[in-house]
């Protein structure tokens, strides 16, 4: 594999901690960024978890909200923040009643939630969510075997479907694609062909797309970018991307390999909302590669290596975060990666 160098020593502006245990909220982990020092953190896993604005610059936090006591669990599945708000899906259950989803909203100040929709049944779930966002006055939400998008607006009402028409993946809301051809918007009806490229699959936003080249026997991997219309092409050492490059900018690929000849294959390890235990991150404004690779830190204090997931929605883009010794996590801001000089 090449010497990538370590995302941190490359961005150390981007990099930062947070607590992993405050006293008068308990156990807490990184959500989305509320602003460029405030971070949510929240206890997704409890039965009444408290939602807190941390300042990495003071180390201070605020509490939130707090979700009362009552007969039903309330697990937070995903957070985002955007539009002055902080809004977060829920899984609520437990007391002997069908698990229900519901939509919740505040202002990412603080202030009174809102419940802006609940629901169950045939279609709704919380494990495979894909994308959560606030966008365009609304809560937006998907799920990574994309059939359909869901809104609802941040003033509360009815959830309202919005259809891909074939289009079965979403980059980030309103851009869906086929993996071939076609990216459609789904809140204006645009609809843009894809120039041909190489490789076994494709994530597309709306200037950029990328594919995993079929790995050549001796050859190191490679995954394509190039520009909707074909022009831009460049060659990335890595090997499968959990998604299209985030705002068209940062692709997340597994480290690259060489196939054949007794080299060794890396298989990453990854669940829903991961990037496995190790990740290049490339950021297309510089022509710059870096690794993320939770192995070589591995807190002493953790049996075995985390996994770097990614956090909520955000003007800026999602956090990254892990955990770090001293029951802490390490977050990673990439909307204070540096941009420089950066064409469309």
């Amino acid at each position: 594999m090449p010497a990538f160098p370590l995302a941190e020593e490359v961005w150390p502006d981007a990099f930062f901690e947070t607590p992993g245990w405050i006293k008068d909220v308990r156990a807490v982990q990184p959500m989305a960024m509320l602003s460029s020092h405030e971070v949510l953190l929240a206890n997704p896993s409890g039965r009444h978890p408290v939602l807190v604005s941390y300042d990495r610059w003071t180390g201070r936090h605020r509490v939130l909200a707090r979700i009362p006591d009552g007969p039903a669990g309330h697990w937070i599945a995903k957070a985002a923040s955007g539009a002055g708000h902080v809004a977060w899906m829920a899984r609520v259950g437990g007391d002997g009643s069908p698990p229900r989803i519901q939509i919740w909203a505040m202002p990412a100040s603080g202030g009174p939630r809102r419940l802006l929709a609940e629901f169950s049944g045939k279609g709704y779930s919380t494990s495979a969510l894909g994308g959560f966002e606030i966008a365009d006055g609304h809560v937006v939400w998907w799920t990574h075997s994309f059939e359909t998008v869901y809104r609802v607006p941040l003033s509360g009402g009815s959830v309202e479907p919005i259809p891909g028409e074939g289009h079965d993946y979403m980059s980030s809301w309103p851009w869906a694609h086929d993996g071939r051809g076609s990216l459609l918007n789904l809140a204006t009806g645009e609809q843009r062909n894809v120039a041909d490229m190489d490789g076994l699959s494709r994530r597309c936003g709306p200037e950029w797309c990328v594919s995993e080249l079929d790995p050549r026997v001796y050859e190191l991997t490679n995954v394509v970018m190039q520009r909707v219309d074909g022009s831009g092409r460049t060659l990335i050492p890595g090997t499968h991307m959990a998604e299209a490059l985030l705002h068209d900018r940062f692709g997340f690929f597994d480290p690259p390999f060489v196939r054949g000849g007794g080299s060794l294959v890396i298989s990453m390890s990854r669940s829903v909302g991961t990037l496995g235990s190790a990740t290049v991150l490339y950021d297309r404004c510089t022509g710059r590669s870096a690794l993320i690779d939770l192995s070589r830190k591995r807190p002493t204090t953790v049996d075995m290596p985390d996994y770097i997931r990614l956090g909520g929605s955000a003007p800026g883009g999602p956090l990254l975060f892990w955990r770090a010794s001293g029951n802490r996590y390490m977050v990673m801001d990439v909307s204070r990666v540096p941009v420089g000089r950066c064409s469309p």
